[in-house]
């Protein structure tokens, strides 16, 4: 059984102990690293297929993410040699970045700007003190993704309102 790849004992009777120790190995490798994952869908012996789900989440490293043909290379690379007779398809679900993400101090000094919202409002508006989105808004205070959440649909909803 596989911590890596979900759905590892729908193929783990087509492999030997050394194949599955290799397999798993690679699965780890790619999941510690890059925050790939692989899901085993299904197998169809009789028709010499398998489709596998792989999608990469959210990584701590500023590495850039893998596109779809990466991802889709790297499931042929890790599951060819062991199923070579095998049709591979591939579910792919590369990384897309959360529109929060985009968030930071200047892009807030810059929204403030375009919508003319001074800290005063701003502080009101989100229930703060204003020494609190003064610290956020000069980059003197580190923002998680809730809070550049809050920044990123507040602006979101200033845009649609006065639209």
């Amino acid at each position: 059984m596989s911590d890596f790849i979900k759905g590892f004992f729908k193929i783990e009777k087509h492999l030997n102990n050394e194949q599955k120790k290799d397999l798993e190995n690679y699965a780890y490798q790619y999941a510690k690293f890059f925050k790939v994952y692989f899901k085993i869908t299904t197998i169809v012996p009789k028709e010499k297929t398998i489709i596998i789900q792989i999608s990469q989440k959210k990584k701590p490293s500023k590495n850039p993410y893998f596109t779809i043909k990466e991802l889709s290379d790297i499931v042929q690379k890790t599951f060819l040699p062991y199923f070579e007779d095998y049709k591979i398809h591939k579910d792919i679900t590369p990384y897309k970045p959360a529109p929060a993400e985009i968030v930071t101090p200047e892009w807030i000094k810059a929204q403030m700007n375009k919508y003319k919202i001074g800290n005063k409002k701003l502080a009101f508006d989100f229930g703060l003190l204003p020494s609190e989105t003064s610290a956020i808004i000069n980059g003197h205070r580190e923002m998680g993704i809730r809070t550049k959440g809050l920044f990123f649909y507040y602006f979101k909803f200033i845009e649609l309102e006065r639209n």
